[in-house]
């Protein structure tokens, strides 16, 4: 391995190896064609080697840490091993896993058309006594109910959205509304009053307008009808005096 050699190289030299020889060893080598995989599959294989070492020297006991290794677990796309690792390694460590953590998985599950697994999990994260895990019988630890915070709540509502499953992203709306006072931002509403408006949903645009206020975009569909357009040359001549006021100075 490349360690072993380093080791060689030192253990040949008295003083410091020479460069010519050092920098081989430490120079990392990329293959011809770069593709996903490599990239996904080197940085899983280094976040694991930075937690092996964090570990070691006692320091992994930290959210932060845990947080961002669950973040190239999620980016990584292998959702069993994301979800093993959410459900374990904080518990082991005796830590609570926070917002962040819970947002990493629901964004996970959903960008893999996971939904049925992100309402699961989103029942475990609210309701943890209704779930039996091999650490239920630790007197030491337990978690804590939480509730998700309103960038996984935009991620639901904005998938179902654009599945056409208008019914689940009212419900979704309704229920960031009544937990968090505040709907989220209007990227994830947008595709919902275009459901509503092509399918002349009344009655469900009054509702999504008293519970999150009129559309902010609206005044661009009635700008757009009555914004006038003159290509002429005899339309566009003010204009085009003012563009060439400048070769006259």
């Amino acid at each position: 391995s490349r360690i072993r050699k380093l080791h060689q190289l030192y253990a040949m030299s008295f003083s410091y190896p020479s460069m010519l020889r050092l920098l081989p060893l430490l120079r990392e080598v990329t293959p011809e064609f770069v593709d996903r995989n490599y990239l996904v599959t080197s940085g899983r294989r280094q976040a694991k080697h930075c937690l092996r070492t964090l570990e070691e020297h006692g320091l992994a006991k930290d959210v932060f840490v845990m947080n961002h290794y669950l973040r190239v677990l999620a980016s990584a796309g292998g959702i069993d091993e994301t979800l093993s690792f959410h459900a374990t390694k904080f518990q082991e460590k005796g830590l609570q896993p926070n917002n962040f953590s819970d947002r990493a998985i629901i964004k996970m599950l959903v960008k893999n058309n996971r939904l049925s697994r992100a309402l699961k999990f989103k029942h475990w994260v609210e309701s943890p006594q209704d779930f039996v895990t091999q650490y239920d019988e630790d007197p030491n630890f337990s978690l804590k109910p939480r509730k998700l915070d309103v960038l996984s709540y935009a991620s639901m509502i904005e998938h179902c959205a654009h599945k056409e499953e208008l019914g689940s992203a009212l419900l979704l709306l309704k229920e960031c509304v009544n937990i968090h006072g505040y709907a989220p931002g209007e990227n994830a509403l947008r595709k919902i009053r275009s459901l509503c408006r092509k399918h002349n949903l009344d009655d469900e645009i009054q509702e999504l307008e008293a519970l999150v206020g009129k559309d902010p975009y609206e005044w661009i569909a009635e700008g757009e009808t009555l914004y006038k357009r003159e290509y002429s040359k005899k339309g566009n001549r003010n204009f085009r005096e003012m563009r060439n006021i400048r070769t006259r100075i």
